[in-house]
This record gives structure tokens, sequence and C-alpha cells, in this order.
């Protein structure tokens, strides 16, 4: 088995790489802000750090009281958590006994809502693949499955079903679920050495053969096809966007932020700074989320030295990723983890 400590760095990379992504897009209009004190998490940073504690409330759950619960059920209690902190108001109290990532004063910043997520949490249903509780087919949680792959990091194949699990809590759009599958299936065979053009074809290949997965399985190959015949350029984000305009779906769906996401990846795979540079600007409704994405993505493949010093994350943020992206590789390696860990109910009680 691999040594934990390099899957502790590889979590902590891609989610950095994450963050810092997703607060340069929001920034690119300005010059960083509070350059001296660092980046604070924005909302797609956020829910990805809930999905992993979900993910290892479900585990702990089920290997030390033997209880079962699917993942996607304890990952919306973990969503509720997330929306619970960023409405907070000065006049709430935190609880005390409900993990540690509420307790963390870095999530207390004010952030953007992702609309959709929050609008279903709030009705406090969700959906899942059988019984869609809506069409939307927005981007709003496809950065979060990053946490899926990071999680399942040794079976692709059950990161795939998961990540469509818990897509479908909040979006029925079965295009999106395919997306969030082959993002996390992706991360997942990231962290085990493939390549990223590998990783993405070893992932379409779990696709099934109805309709809403030929159309991602064909826009993804587009994707492929369209680099390796323009990879001796470099592109710029606009020209990306401009010649895919006429072959990918509309601007306001998932999967066609995930393509340019998945193709920024593919020309500035060995290039943190430019690939952040070029995606973040790029004008897409959920450009947030793009830049995310590609954050992850490149923060994997070149490790988070290749993060540069002037794009820093505060240090109690900083605290939080590394401390997540460990939990992440404790929560893999067995029950006797569990049970010479003290503090692990008390920080990822099983509900």
């Amino acid at each position: 088995m691999e040594n934990p400590s390099i899957g502790c760095d590889k979590n902590l990379s891609s989610l950095l790489g994450m963050a810092i992504g997703e607060n340069v897009a929001i920034n690119r209009e300005t010059k960083i802000k509070n350059e001296s004190e660092g980046f604070v998490f924005g909302v797609h940073s956020q829910l990805s750090i809930f999905t992993a504690e979900g993910l290892l409330r479900a585990t702990h759950r089920a290997k030390m009281h033997g209880t079962n619960g699917t993942f996607a059920e304890i990952v919306y209690e973990s969503y509720k958590r997330w929306l619970n902190v960023a409405l907070y108001s000065e006049n709430q109290s935190v609880p005390l006994n409900d993990g540690w990532l509420i307790k963390e004063k870095v999530f207390y910043n004010k952030t953007i809502l992702l609309k959709h997520v929050a609008e279903v949490l709030k009705q406090d249903k969700s959906g899942d693949l059988d019984s869609p509780i809506n069409n939307y087919s927005d981007a709003e949680v496809l950065p979060s499955m990053v946490s899926v792959g990071l999680f399942f990091k040794e079976d692709y194949k059950l990161a795939f079903k998961v990540a469509q699990e818990i897509c479908a809590l909040t979006h029925g759009d079965l295009i999106t679920c395919y997306c969030c599958s082959v993002y996390a299936s992706l991360i997942s065979s990231l962290l085990n050495g493939f390549t990223l053009k590998s990783s993405i074809l070893r992932s379409l290949n779990l696709l099934n053969d109805n309709i809403y997965s030929e159309l991602v399985r064909k826009d993804l190959l587009q994707v492929l096809k369209y680099y390796e015949t323009n990879k001796s350029s470099l592109p710029s984000g606009e020209y990306l966007v401009q010649s895919f305009a006429s072959v990918l779906p509309s601007p306001n769906s998932s999967l066609y932020v995930f393509s340019i996401s998945l193709l920024i990846s593919l020309f500035y795979k060995n290039n943190f700074e430019e690939g952040i540079i070029v995606c973040s600007g790029i004008l897409l409704n959920d450009d947030f989320a793009c830049s995310a994405i590609v954050g992850s993505i490149l923060g994997m493949i070149n490790g988070s030295l290749s993060v540069p010093q002037k794009w820093n994350l505060a240090k109690n943020a900083y605290s939080v990723l590394e401390e997540i992206s460990r939990d992440i590789d404790t929560g893999i390696f067995g029950i006797e983890v569990y049970a010479t860990n003290k503090d692990w109910a008390c920080k990822y009680p099983g509900y």
C-alpha cells in the first residue's frame, strides 16, 4: 500500500490548487486582496471540504458502529452543516459536539452561496438517480467531487459511482451527474499514477450506453481529439472557448464547464500558474467552477510547490487543508486507525 504521507501530499496539492484557482478567478479583475494575509476559502473549496467530512463520517459510522448508510446520505448532512455555516449570523451559537469543521473560524467569512444547492438544502429535500429532484444542469457541485476521487483513490470505479449519487442529491440532470462521476474517477486515477489523458479515457470507459452518457463521452472525446491536434501550441483561453462553441453544449451546462476545464488542464498540465491565469480569464457563467477544477488537477499533477508564492493561502485555511488531507488518508487505511485514534469520534461522528 502507498506510503500515507505520499497520499496526503497529493491530497493537499489538489485541494490547495483548487482553493488558489478559485480565488484567482474571484479576484481576476483586481489585485490580490489581503495579499499579506492570504486567500480564504471560496464556496467550491468549502463544499469540497465538507464533502470530504461527510465521506469520513460515513466510513467511521460503518467501521466502528456497524451501521450502514449510503455515503450520499451522510454527505447530505454535511452539506446542511455547510449551509448553516454559510448563513451564520453573530446571534447564533456554534454547536460544540458536531465535529471539528463547523468550529473552524475560516469558514465563517461572508461568501456567495451556490444558488441551487442552497435552494434544495433549505427545503430539506434531496434527490437520487431514480427520482431526480430537479433538472438543474449547472456546475455548482462539480468541483466538490475532487474529494470523492481523493477518498476513493484505491477504487476509481467506486469513486465514479459515489460521485453521481452525491451529485443527484441536489442536481437531477443526468449529464451533470455523469460529469461528476468522470471527474471523481479521473482524480482517483491521477492519484494512482495515470496520465491525465489516460485518466480521462479510463473514466469514460465506465459510462454506460444511454443517451446522456453518450453525450458526455462524445464531448470529452472531442476534447482529447482537439488537444492531440493542437498540442504543439498553447492557445488562449478565449480561443479555446470560441473554437468549441459549435460542438459543446450551452454555456450554462456542467458539461461545457467540465470540457473547457479538461481542455485547459491538458494544454497546461505542466504549468500550474499559466493554466490558472488562462482559466481565470475566461468569462463563463460558472467560471469559478472552471478555475477550481483546473486548479485541483494541475495542483495534483505539479505538486504544491508549483503554486506561486504570490497566491498564498491564509494560515488558518492552510491548516484546515493540511488536517483534512491527512484525515482523508487516515479514513482509507482501515478500522485499526479508528480504534486507536481517540479523537476520531469527536471529529467525525457518524451522522
